[in-house]
């Protein structure tokens, strides 16, 4: 399945940020070469609000990679246009998203959000713990961005994108810029501390970044289950001559339903078209494919 990269922007006439808009050009740019070549979808809104907030969430279900927000927001709420969004809404919200890698909340003062947030499921969140400066804060999306999309994983392309900032700012807010840590790691004085910035917040030791182009792991038992209960003799012979007719020419008399799922399975991966074949059948019948589970 294909990636979604999920950016939000929210400006308010009343309380307008200069900077939002080239942030907004500057994420898009950085990612749209590997959106027009299919490798992520990014859903790209402007002017947020909250009904298509969770409309885009209820679309891409189970494939939102990232959630990135910029805007105002404070410990309690993101201002998205027209009402403000209760964080501990979108939360709840989130807890039914099992994909989530990232929640980056570009805004001040939302690291309240970051346990929540971890303990909803999302394996990684940026967050502020103070006002932010709005020019910094475009400069740092952009950076992880541009990073991100050169493959570099979550972890990486945060850490670069703080180094280019300390680079440009003699602000000494910035000096534990770019540090990292776990959920149990956490402080809760980190909320009222004025001298932070923006930090990076793990679930836990065993998380391994994620990465655009991150190999992944395919769990070919399941699989196999997956396309076993899924189909019956025939309906598997007519999804094989639509869209794997090669498979389905060498489908011979006599042959049961369980060779002709090894046959697509092994044509598949000597292929290296798995990912395909997941896409396929995540189509066909998408809570049945949620039942069994195609990746370690």
């Amino acid at each position: 399945m294909t990636p979604v990269i999920f950016t939000a922007f929210a400006n308010q006439q009343d309380n307008y940020l200069q900077t939002l808009n080239q942030e907004q050009e500057s994420i898009q740019n950085a990612l749209l070469n590997l959106d027009t070549q299919g490798k992520i979808k990014h859903s790209n809104w402007n002017e947020i609000k909250l009904d298509a907030f969770f409309n885009v969430l209820r679309e891409h279900s189970g494939n939102v990679r990232i959630i990135h927000f910029a805007g105002h927001a404070s410990s309690k709420v993101l201002a998205m246009n027209e009402k403000d969004a209760i964080m501990e809404g979108i939360i709840d919200r989130l807890k039914n998203e099992t994909n989530v890698e990232l929640v980056f909340l570009n805004g001040c003062s939302t690291h309240a959000h970051v346990k929540g947030l971890l303990d909803a499921g999302v394996k990684a969140v940026i967050a502020t713990s103070c006002s932010i400066d709005d020019t910094i804060a475009s400069e740092f999306a952009a950076q992880f961005y541009m990073n991100l999309a050169k493959n570099q994983d979550i972890v990486m392309s945060y850490k670069n994108a703080s180094a280019f900032v300390k680079a440009i700012s003699a602000d000494s807010r910035f000096r534990s810029f770019g540090s990292v840590k776990y959920r149990a790691e956490i402080s809760e004085n980190e909320s009222n501390n004025g001298a932070f910035e923006w930090g990076l917040y793990l679930c836990d030791e065993k998380y391994k970044p994620w990465s655009i182009e991150m190999k992944k792991t395919y769990n070919l038992k399941n699989i196999n289950t997956l396309i076993f209960e899924m189909f019956d003799d025939t309906s598997l012979t007519v999804f094989c001559m639509n869209n794997y007719q090669k498979v389905y020419k060498n489908f011979t008399n006599g042959q049961n339903l369980q060779i002709k799922i090894i046959a697509l399975i092994d044509y598949c991966k000597n292929r290296m078209e798995l990912e395909k074949l997941l896409e396929l059948l995540e189509k066909e019948n998408k809570s049945q494919f949620e039942q069994y589970k195609p990746y370690y």
